[in-house]
């Protein structure tokens, strides 16, 4: 009797360890080689296998050491995410963060972006994923068990000049169209209007976004950005501007427009009229009278 609940609940934990593979999201670093001189500029990609599943959100960070390797730039022009909650970045010395959100999901194998380092002195050095999130598009944002595959690398000489070098890319398209959105999260910023807007560049990427409300001039912004103008009375302009400063902008109509009064352009025409018969009035007064 011992030995079959035995057997029974050896046969629960395998159960249990396949449902618990079956919801499983799959992260990696990859670069095409490991062995690098010093002075190189590396390319290291960080890829996703969704293992069979619907993935909206993905969170983590990555660590790298910085007594080898120098952090170059990040590129996310052909990254799967959609919209950038924390966009990947150096936030200290050695670690990158991230966090974004396909809205709809995506199912299967993807590229979230591509890191690129110069390498500085010799040594056996690691880049790893740490602090992995993966949520299910299942509309309550079930957390899934992450797993990683680091990379070990080795830094050694000095760079070979018949080595190939990565050629930087020429982009001279601008980025893709978007719709930005006016709403209210009170999470976020209570009873303000919010405007949250994403978009890609599949040549460069993303450099910034500048924000136009009314008269006031372009400034930097990012998403979610709360509205200096909430009476949405003013026209909103957004400019996305990618790494070779290339624009698209965008235009949002007043949601609540001006009364045809209230324009400023309605006091000019009438100061205009004034002014106007003033001085025709004026000349027509000092026209001398004709002999008879």
């Amino acid at each position: 009797m011992l030995k079959n609940i035995s057997k029974f609940i050896f046969t629960l934990s395998i159960l249990a360890l396949f449902a618990s593979s079956a919801q499983a999201a799959h992260f990696s670093l990859n670069s095409k080689k490991t062995d690098w001189p010093i002075g190189q500029k590396v390319e290291v990609v960080l890829n996703i296998d969704t293992e069979n599943q619907k993935l909206n959100a993905f969170e983590g960070e990555i660590n790298y050491p910085a007594g080898l390797l120098d952090f170059d730039e990040i590129r996310d022009n052909d990254s799967l995410v959609t919209f950038w909650v924390e966009k990947p970045m150096v936030t200290s010395s050695g670690t990158i963060k991230f966090s974004g959100i396909v809205p709809g999901g995506f199912e299967g194998k993807g590229k979230l972006f591509r890191i690129f380092f110069i390498t500085k002195d010799e040594g056996d050095g690691n880049i790893s994923i740490n602090k992995i999130q993966a949520l299910l598009n299942d509309g309550q944002g079930t957390e899934v068990y992450s797993g990683s595959k680091s990379l070990d690398f080795d830094i050694s000489g000095k760079i070979d000049p018949q080595e190939p070098i990565i050629i930087d890319i020429s982009d001279t398209i601008p980025p893709e169209p978007f719709s930005p959105i006016v709403t209210k999260i009170p999470e976020i910023a209570g009873d303000d209007y919010l405007l949250i807007f994403a978009t890609q560049d599949k040549g460069s990427g993303i450099d910034y976004y500048e924000i136009k409300e009314g008269l006031r001039p372009f400034s930097k912004a990012e998403s979610p950005y709360v509205l200096k103008n909430q009476k949405l009375n003013k026209k909103i302009i957004i400019k996305a501007v990618d790494k070779f400063g290339n624009e698209r902008k965008i235009t949002i109509d007043p949601v609540y427009p001006l009364e045809w009064y209230e324009k400023s352009s309605f006091f000019a025409i009438i100061i205009l009229v004034i002014v106007i018969s003033f001085f025709l009035g004026r000349t027509s007064w000092k026209k001398p009278k004709q002999k008879k």
